[in-house]
């Protein structure tokens, strides 16, 4: 992880939040520095006192790891965890991220140490210049974001008021414990990681035949969980913004010529079916009026000849402008441009959806089910439906395709993509096989301080009787 990048971003983070609850945070803070006995009793306790930064917690192959390393990933643990609901007033919850936080320090002490042992860590002073000019640039971004974010700052302000703001941003980071200097030796650090994690993952290679067996494999996981699953297709594609790699069958493109209506007509129109439907209900379930003597049940029944009155009228608002359009398509006129002349739906003017059409399926769930009536009403691709009333206004469908089943296309893109996460996982586990390497290899010893971070040791499998003389198949 950039550690520079971790950082500046946890302080733009923290100048958007309030000044004030971030100052009672702080005033809050104990100064009291416990002794080693205190520390021991307490990391047996549900809670650790507050430690000097420069207190050793343990050693790594004889480097000193203190609380300022550890400290850093436990608040992003926390933080991150806590938002996504977890408890850590709970002793078990907060002794896992501190043992997480510490697994992390090591992992980052055994890197340092390995770029030391590979001459990865030297700066030159190219190296240096542009660290500098870079973290001068973050910086003072960073005091523009506080001062823009914070403080009421006018344009007319005086430079002795701009100069007050800017030590206000300053001393706010200070109090958070970032300094140029500090930013600075953590760019320099990142750069070590990086040469490092460059020189571990060097031998890493996606070749196009594993971009495709990717492909395939991700396929085939597709079409069994959408398969005969149109809602849930849907609902990951659509609202959840997933990529499918494959395309579920019986999907019809069509395009279609929204017409508005009268406002009143419409909505008696809406306000009948709704009625009707409820009604439905009710007799489904046994709470119809004639059953119950709720509320409801007292309302005014609705007939299905009265729901079709009101939808016949709505399409007889619009009947001579169907007949135009039908007429101009029979005469030859393409459909796309009667779209453009008539329609009032924006989602038509523009591709894909105007060049392919909205993808329809009779299970779809994302569809005003007029809609879909409409879309499937026709047999034939080049068909035109019926008008057909749903909640915008009255329809007509135009069946221009069917949408082909199987696996989607495998574009450059996707080539691009499927490589670009086939490099991360492979650059991971060539980073993570090296770390374990290095950790299982590494003499790591805790002092008293931290043993409420000391990370559990993994118990090895038991070995089965006369397993060791048995050969791998």
């Amino acid at each position: 992880m950039d550690r520079r990048i971790v950082a500046l971003l946890l302080a733009l983070m923290m100048a958007l939040a309030s000044v004030s609850a971030l100052a009672e945070a702080a005033e809050s803070a104990a100064d009291a520095v416990p002794t080693e006995a205190e520390a021991t009793e307490a990391a047996e306790s549900e809670e650790l006192p507050e430690l000097p930064l420069d207190t050793v917690l343990a050693t790594v192959n004889g480097m000193d790891l203190t609380w300022e390393d550890v400290q850093e990933h436990l608040t992003n643990i926390i933080d991150t965890y806590s938002q996504q609901g977890v408890d850590f007033s709970k002793e078990e919850n907060l002794t896992q991220a501190r043992q997480i936080a510490m697994q992390y320090a090591i992992d980052y002490a055994l890197l340092r140490q390995e770029a030391a042992r590979l001459g990865l860590d030297q700066i030159t002073e190219e190296d240096e210049a542009s660290l500098a000019t870079q973290n001068s640039e973050l910086w003072e971004e960073a005091i523009s974001t506080y001062i823009q974010n914070n403080l009421n700052l006018s344009e007319e302000a005086t430079d002795a008021e701009k100069e007050a703001a800017r030590a206000s941003a300053i001393n706010f980071y200070e109090s958070q414990g970032y300094t140029m200097d500090s930013t600075l030796a953590d760019a320099r650090q990142a750069l070590v990681y990086e040469r490092t994690i460059a020189e571990l993952c060097k031998d890493v290679e996606v070749t196009d035949e594993m971009i495709q067996a990717e492909f395939d494999t991700a396929v085939e996981a597709d079409k069994d969980q959408y398969d005969g699953n149109i809602g849930m297709y849907e609902y990951m594609t659509q609202y959840y913004g997933q990529h499918s790699y494959y395309q579920p069958s019986g999907y019809r493109g069509v395009t279609h010529i929204l017409l508005k209506v009268d406002d009143a007509l419409l909505q008696n129109y809406l306000d009948l079916s709704a009625k009707l439907e409820e009604q439905a209900e009710r007799v489904e379930t046994g709470t119809d009026a004639e059953a119950t003597a709720a509320p409801e049940a007292t309302e005014e029944s609705v007939t299905q000849e009265q729901v079709d009155a009101a939808e016949a009228a709505v399409i007889a608002s619009v009947q001579p402008t169907v007949d135009e359009i039908m007429a101009k398509f029979q005469a030859g006129t393409e459909f796309l441009s009667l779209v453009d002349e008539y329609g009032t739906d924006p989602g038509m003017q523009s591709d894909p959806y105007r060049t392919e059409g909205y993808p329809v399926h009779q299970d779809s769930i994302i569809w005003d089910p007029a809609f879909i009536k409409g879309a499937f009403s026709v047999d034939h691709v080049g068909e035109v439906s019926k008008p057909v009333v749903g909640n915008y206004g009255v329809h007509l469908v135009y069946y221009l395709r069917d949408v082909p089943a199987g696996p989607v296309e495998l574009t450059d893109e996707i080539k691009a993509e499927l490589r670009e996460q086939l490099v991360e996982a492979a650059e991971n586990e060539a980073v993570g096989e090296a770390v374990e390497g290095l950790y299982n290899n590494a003499e790591i010893v805790y002092t008293s301080f931290g043993e409420a971070f000391k990370v559990p040791e993994v118990e090895e499998e038991p070995v089965a009787e006369g397993a060791e003389d048995t050969e791998t198949p």
